[in-house]
């Protein structure tokens, strides 16, 4: 994807997104900052079996971004939803803490909110 507003999807399960996604949030200005927000926090709740540990990252331009972690999860392994789809997934956010952190406090939001459904319905 060139040019901007563009997004990337980092997973724990790759080396490389792990150490981006590390990076990125050690980018963000110092009080956002959140050890809740880190790729070893969600891991730690994949692990627990709460889906696979992702951070999409929203580019508003080079220095301006949004991370937003979460677990990817397929629906059919929620016991009360066996009978669905296998294919259908939703996300849920790592336990205790959930949401984004911006990069500034000036993000186009309503941009950021269409570039993520559209993501998510994507799937």
């Amino acid at each position: 994807m060139t040019g901007y507003p563009r997004y990337e999807v980092l997973s724990y399960d790759h080396p490389a997104e792990q150490e981006r996604w590390r990076e990125l949030h050690y980018r963000l200005p110092p009080g956002a900052i959140d050890v809740f927000y880190l790729p070893e926090y969600a891991h730690l709740f994949e692990l627990h079996g709460d889906g696979r540990a992702c951070c999409f990252v929203y580019w508003e331009s080079p220095d301006r971004f949004v991370l937003y972690p979460f677990h990817l999860r397929f629906i059919r392994d929620i016991p009360e939803f066996r009978h669905v789809d296998p294919e259908w997934t939703d996300i849920i956010s790592p336990y205790g803490y959930g949401g984004y952190l911006a990069s500034h406090q000036v993000i186009d939001w309503a941009r950021f909110f269409t570039v993520f459904r559209d993501w998510c319905r994507e799937r």
